[in-house]
């Protein structure tokens, strides 16, 4: 058998090109074979990555592994293996269990550690964000070295080339209809969650202002702000919770098809569904600073990093409409170019068959 590094190029050919791939959903119930030519509403980000199964299959070039699709990463899996593949969808916590080393590899929204984006701490909301990212950083060294104490060897530490990061996507799968700029009647719009339930809030949460809560606060004074000052509402509707906003997805996916300009301030994480959703529906995208990811480097988004200059930015955007619909217009090129299914299976597949991520990155 090869080794990770080589890919699957020589295995493919070593079994003359007949294995197929196999997929699994992993919760709490176990694993389930996933027919991709029948699969069920997963929603949480795995329609998105079942999509990408789909293009990778259908090329065909890639085969021989087993895909194990999980919201987060269990503490064993069904079995492990150099052609074992886990697909890590929404892992908040950062987690890294000992039989990593043993995969052929790890595909994971979110990158392997948190990241801060701040700046120097010099306000309320970025010391919060620095507190909550020391925090996450604890958690992730806590985790490698909890693994690694299990193996007994440093090979979690050494699995940088092994873990591809890739995007969120969409939570539900997701297919807007994308409007010229001049057929949009909502010229900018926040619909989402604000506070978070009581099922999920951390000990963190209640000793220290989550940035989520003091970002989306402060967003939300600006558009008011500026909805005084303009007399434009735009489309701004808040919910209890998180699993409150799902539940109107419904709505908020006409609100992002008739939006000229979506205001994604961050969740819990910098990288938020509603990044990847504006993107998809074509919309002008004013959002808090990115992390370091190569999906997201050229990005045609607008960066805020003080929610109170949003009124002067808003005003900006709305004066130019040409310069909208070509921003616009290089928001969907963006998102079908490099954020696409199709465009993430062309990485997902380099990383597989050549085993490098750094190869995958730079893929075409």
């Amino acid at each position: 058998m090869t080794s990770p590094g080589d890919g699957l190029q020589n295995r493919i050919v070593a079994n003359g090109g007949a294995l197929q791939n196999q997929y699994f959903n992993l919760d709490a119930a176990g694993a389930t074979a996933i027919d991709l030519d029948a699969a069920p509403v997963f929603a949480r980000g795995k329609d998105y990555y079942i999509d990408i199964f789909r293009e990778i299959e259908r090329r065909g070039s890639v085969r021989g592994l087993t895909f194990y699709l999980t919201e987060t990463s269990p503490e064993t899996l069904p079995r492990t293996g150099k052609d074992v593949v886990l697909v890590l969808v929404s892992d908040e916590a950062f987690s890294c269990e000992a039989y990593w080393p043993d995969l052929f590899g790890v595909i994971r929204t979110y990158p392997p550690q948190p990241a801060y984006l701040d700046g120097w701490p010099g306000s309320h909301m970025r010391l919060m964000a620095l507190i909550h990212y020391l925090y996450k950083s604890a958690h992730a060294l806590r985790a490698r070295l909890k693994a690694s104490l299990k193996r007994k060897d440093l090979a979690v530490f050494a699995l940088k080339d092994r873990i591809f990061h890739t995007p969120l996507g969409t939570f539900f799968r997701f297919r807007p209809e994308v409007r010229p700029m001049a057929a949009r009647s909502i010229n900018f719009a926040f619909l989402g969650s604000v506070e978070y339930g009581q099922g999920h809030q951390r000990l963190m949460h209640r000793l220290l202002t989550p940035p989520k809560l003091k970002s989306r606060k402060l967003m939300l004074a600006a558009l008011d702000a500026y909805a005084q000052a303009s007399g434009d509402p735009g489309a701004v509707r808040t919910t209890g919770d998180f699993e409150e906003s799902i539940r109107n997805q419904d709505g908020y996916a006409r609100a992002l098809q008739d939006c000229k300009i979506s205001v994604c301030p961050r969740g819990s994480n910098p990288e938020t569904y509603r990044f990847f959703e504006s993107c998809a529906s074509g919309c002008v995208v004013v959002c808090e600073a990115l992390p370091e990811a190569w999906f997201y480097r050229g990005h045609p988004a607008v960066i805020v990093r003080d929610w109170s200059r949003l009124p002067g930015v808003l005003k900006e955007l709305l004066a130019d409409t040409d310069a909208l619909q070509q921003r616009a217009s290089a928001t969907q090129d963006y998102w079908q170019n490099r954020l696409s299914e199709s465009a993430i299976a062309t990485r997902i597949e380099a990383f597989l068959l050549t085993g490098s991520r750094a190869a995958a990155e730079g893929a075409h």
